[in-house]
């Protein structure tokens, strides 16, 4: 006797940077990437995204909103049903602070839910232990970059003072 698939609700985590004078472009990207990934790992029903426009590093000067409910609604179980999945673009998505994406992670866990990575083409279970270490393993390696590129800016900006050159943003045509 066949079957079909079961469909699981499905919400998306939207998260980008945004800078000086650049758009959120990435956002819709995002979503136009995670909805036709479920042709190969849905069926999904697709409830009401959480998005944020903004660092997700230790650097950060604004607070994420929708991270912190995204964080809320699963611990609490508002978020769904166990076995309902959290998608994302890639890892780095979730928090470039370790601290923080573990945080979720262990929410996700607990509350039986699954993570969906669109970049990875993988759906993760954080109580596999080998799709928790993979999923913390990513959020390591999103903060040591975040990191790095602090360390190359910070080093980059210092240079350009010390040789009395304008910062990047206010140089007006090539160096």
């Amino acid at each position: 006797m066949a079957t079909g698939a079961v469909t699981r609700a499905a919400r998306e985590y939207l998260r980008v940077s945004k800078g000086k004078g650049k758009t959120a472009r990435s956002i819709t990207d995002q979503h136009r990437d995670n909805i036709a990934t479920e042709a190969d790992h849905g069926p999904w029903a697709w409830g009401e995204p959480y998005r944020d426009t903004g660092s997700a590093s230790k650097f950060a000067t604004k607070v994420r909103d929708d991270f912190e409910k995204l964080l809320a609604d699963l611990t609490s179980g508002a978020f769904g049903e166990p076995g309902d999945v959290l998608v994302l673009w890639e890892v780095s998505r979730i928090a470039r602070e370790t601290g923080r994406g573990v945080a979720l992670v262990d929410a996700a866990e607990a509350g039986g839910y699954l993570i969906h990575v669109t970049s990875l083409d993988r759906t993760f279970n954080p109580r596999n232990y080998g799709d928790r270490h993979s999923l913390i393993s990513g959020i390591n390696d999103a903060e040591k970059e975040a990191r790095l590129l602090s360390v190359r800016t910070l080093r980059g900006v210092n240079s350009a003072v010390g040789e009395g050159r304008p910062h990047q943003d206010d140089a007006v045509g090539p160096p």
